[in-house]
């Protein structure tokens, strides 16, 4: 059985519980998280917990930055397709979160 291109997009491109201190650092400015000056942009609608774990991640004194690699991040923050594939039938037959492969643009 030929199974069709489907994508699925999270609105969140990462789980925020993954990022750590060096994501940030080095990409909290394209993921939305911090401004260009290593601040965070909105605190006022911040949900509260994760305000509170941002201003912590964002704690940059005596932080000695690693190597970044952006695909990396994303394999390992980005949504898996396991927690995300509730259900799926493709006429009539059940199809698992294996029946997919994570492509990137």
């Amino acid at each position: 059985l030929t199974f069709p291109a489907v994508t699925f997009c999270n609105l969140n491109e990462f789980r925020f519980s993954r990022v750590t201190k060096n994501d940030l650092y080095h990409a909290g400015e394209l993921l939305a998280l911090l401004n260009n000056r290593y601040e965070i942009p909105d605190t006022q609608t911040a949900d509260e917990k994760q305000l509170e774990i941002l201003q912590d991640k964002a704690n940059f004194r005596n932080f000695k930055p690693k190597p970044f690699n952006m695909l990396e991040f994303y394999d390992r923050a980005g949504h898996d397709i396991r927690e995300m594939l509730l259900s799926c039938f493709f006429r009539g037959e059940q199809c698992t979160p294996e029946d997919f492969k994570v492509v990137s643009a």
